[in-house]
């Protein structure tokens, strides 16, 4: 349906050329300027150059307008405020994320992320550990666990996580 914007915006996801993607996203947002999903997926998209993070914080600041209630919204833009080091702003929204979908994996293992990295090492492995008890199989959150364990130097809970040994 050519007037469907919502195919315009998804179709954007099919392509590896940002110009034809960005052409999609903003098409289906012209025919439906109330897509919330549109405008996070531009977001994404134009956050692909830090000379262009105000435009990805513009798009995703719509869709949190339009869609409050999308713990993805709130997710995508703590990874903005990562990319310019805000990590206390990115934490306050990942939790955000969080309260409307506590197995929100993604924001889960995120704030393990950015909570080690600002060394409450703590809660790092708990929002990992919460993130790998929803996936074990994701072998890049449970490599974060173990590097989280060992900064902490909890040898016999990193090996307890990679039982058994993770296949590259």
């Amino acid at each position: 349906d050519p007037g469907l914007g919502e195919a315009y915006a998804l179709r954007s996801r099919l392509t590896d050329d940002a110009t034809v993607a960005e052409r999609d996203l903003r098409r289906g947002l012209e025919l439906n300027p109330s897509y919330a999903r549109g405008y996070e997926l531009l977001a994404g998209l134009q956050a692909g150059g830090v000379e262009r993070i105000e435009l990805a914080l513009s798009s995703i600041d719509r869709a949190i307008a339009l869609d409050p209630l999308s713990p993805v919204n709130f997710h995508t833009k703590a990874g903005f405020m990562m990319m310019q080091g805000k990590y206390p702003e990115a934490i306050a929204l990942n939790h955000r994320a969080i309260e409307l979908n506590p197995k929100f994996r993604a924001a889960l293992g995120q704030l393990g992320f950015m909570n080690a990295v600002e060394g409450n090492f703590a809660d790092a492995i708990g929002y990992t550990e919460q993130a790998v008890a929803l996936d074990p199989r994701a072998v890049p959150r449970r490599d974060l666990l173990i590097q989280q364990y060992l900064a902490v130097g909890d040898i016999d809970s990193a090996h307890a996580v990679n039982t058994p040994a993770t296949v590259m």
